[in-house]
């Protein structure tokens, strides 16, 4: 067996995830009007001088681009967030 599952599965589901849902209508941006962002490994999330800094570069580059960034997060990363505050 060859290919990538992970691409397989995506390709497979994607007309359905069409029908069903238009995530760009509901966060208000339309296609290649944003930066879409994941940030979740450990190294950079559990350590705040380093989150802190993703973060900052991630309100730079809204600042420069005027495009909104969309970051994803899980519950465990969102207390990380509110420590920055």
């Amino acid at each position: 067996m060859t290919g990538n599952t992970i691409v397989d599965a995506v390709y497979q589901n994607l007309d359905i995830a069409k029908r069903k849902v238009n995530v760009l209508e509901e966060l208000g941006v339309e296609a290649d009007g944003y930066f879409l962002v994941t940030v979740h490994r450990q190294e950079n999330v559990d350590n705040e001088k380093r989150f802190r800094g993703i973060i900052e570069g991630l309100e730079l580059v809204n600042k420069e681009f005027e495009l909104p960034v969309i970051y994803p997060i899980h519950r465990g990363l969102g207390n990380s967030l509110r420590l920055l505050e």
